[in-house]
Protein backbone atom coordinates (compact mmCIF):
# COMPACT_ATOMS: atom_id res chain seq x y z
CA UNK A 1 0.00 0.00 0.00
CA UNK A 2 1.35 3.25 -0.78
CA UNK A 3 -0.22 6.81 0.22
CA UNK A 4 -0.40 9.77 -2.16
CA UNK A 5 -1.09 13.08 -1.01
CA UNK A 6 -1.11 12.45 2.69
CA UNK A 7 0.69 14.55 5.06
CA UNK A 8 4.45 15.37 4.40
CA UNK A 9 7.28 13.49 6.61
CA UNK A 10 4.22 11.85 8.30
CA UNK A 11 1.74 8.62 8.26
CA UNK A 12 -1.34 10.44 8.83
CA UNK A 13 -3.25 11.85 6.09
CA UNK A 14 -3.99 15.33 5.75
CA UNK A 15 -7.89 16.57 6.66
CA UNK A 16 -7.20 19.43 3.86
CA UNK A 17 -7.01 17.10 0.44
CA UNK A 18 -8.23 13.95 -0.92
CA UNK A 19 -5.94 11.11 -0.21
CA UNK A 20 -5.04 8.26 -2.55
CA UNK A 21 -4.38 5.03 -1.80
CA UNK A 22 -2.98 2.45 -4.25
CA UNK A 23 -3.14 -1.45 -3.25
CA UNK A 24 -0.98 -4.11 -4.94
CA UNK A 25 -1.35 -7.88 -4.34
CA UNK A 26 0.60 -10.68 -6.08
CA UNK A 27 -2.05 -13.43 -7.48
CA UNK A 28 -1.35 -16.79 -7.51
CA UNK A 29 0.15 -16.71 -10.95
CA UNK A 30 2.60 -14.00 -10.57
CA UNK A 31 0.07 -10.93 -12.18
CA UNK A 32 -0.24 -8.43 -10.02
CA UNK A 33 -3.85 -6.75 -9.05
CA UNK A 34 -4.23 -3.03 -8.17
CA UNK A 35 -6.35 -0.92 -7.08
CA UNK A 36 -6.51 2.59 -5.82
CA UNK A 37 -8.71 4.82 -3.35
CA UNK A 38 -9.41 8.32 -3.24
CA UNK A 39 -10.98 9.10 -0.13
CA UNK A 40 -11.50 12.79 1.90
CA UNK A 41 -12.55 12.50 5.66
CA UNK A 42 -16.35 13.27 4.83
CA UNK A 43 -16.48 9.75 3.15
CA UNK A 44 -16.19 8.80 6.51
CA UNK A 45 -18.31 10.90 8.39
CA UNK A 46 -15.70 12.92 9.82
CA UNK A 47 -16.15 16.67 10.05
CA UNK A 48 -13.30 18.77 9.72
CA UNK A 49 -13.04 22.10 10.67
CA UNK A 50 -10.86 25.10 11.18
CA UNK A 51 -7.14 25.21 10.18
CA UNK A 52 -4.85 22.20 11.00
CA UNK A 53 -1.64 23.11 10.85
CA UNK A 54 0.27 22.99 14.10
CA UNK A 55 2.48 26.36 14.83
CA UNK A 56 5.30 24.99 16.87
CA UNK A 57 5.34 21.47 16.49
CA UNK A 58 6.60 19.49 19.60
CA UNK A 59 7.85 16.24 20.19
CA UNK A 60 6.53 15.95 23.32
CA UNK A 61 3.03 16.92 22.90
CA UNK A 62 2.85 14.61 19.52
CA UNK A 63 4.18 12.08 22.12
CA UNK A 64 1.34 12.53 24.86
CA UNK A 65 -1.42 13.21 21.76
CA UNK A 66 -0.77 9.41 20.30
CA UNK A 67 -0.18 7.63 24.32
CA UNK A 68 -3.87 9.58 25.29
CA UNK A 69 -5.29 8.34 21.82
CA UNK A 70 -4.00 5.26 22.48
CA UNK A 71 -5.45 5.01 25.69
CA UNK A 72 -8.87 6.82 25.62
CA UNK A 73 -9.61 6.71 22.13
CA UNK A 74 -9.19 10.26 22.11
CA UNK A 75 -7.23 13.73 22.99
CA UNK A 76 -7.93 17.23 23.97
CA UNK A 77 -7.35 17.67 20.27
CA UNK A 78 -9.85 17.60 17.58
CA UNK A 79 -8.12 18.46 14.54
CA UNK A 80 -5.63 15.60 16.13
CA UNK A 81 -8.38 13.56 16.38
CA UNK A 82 -9.87 13.75 13.04
CA UNK A 83 -6.80 13.15 11.67
CA UNK A 84 -6.27 9.90 13.53
CA UNK A 85 -9.47 8.29 12.64
CA UNK A 86 -9.74 9.74 8.85
CA UNK A 87 -6.05 8.09 9.07
CA UNK A 88 -7.14 5.08 10.46
CA UNK A 89 -10.14 4.39 8.37
CA UNK A 90 -8.38 4.95 4.81
CA UNK A 91 -5.79 2.70 5.95
CA UNK A 92 -8.87 0.11 7.28
CA UNK A 93 -10.25 0.52 3.86
CA UNK A 94 -7.06 -0.39 1.72
CA UNK A 95 -5.84 -2.89 4.02
CA UNK A 96 -9.67 -4.68 3.84
CA UNK A 97 -9.27 -4.77 0.17
CA UNK A 98 -5.67 -6.24 -0.15
CA UNK A 99 -6.99 -9.31 2.55
CA UNK A 100 -10.28 -9.84 0.22
CA UNK A 101 -8.04 -9.63 -3.16
CA UNK A 102 -5.22 -11.59 -1.83
CA UNK A 103 -4.68 -15.49 -2.62
CA UNK A 104 -5.87 -18.15 -0.83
Amino acid sequence: MIAFKATEGALGLSLGRTAKLLCTVQQADGSWKRHSFSSKPADFGIATKGVEKVESPSLARNAALVRSFLTSGGTDDAIFDARVRYTLASYGQALDWIEANRPA
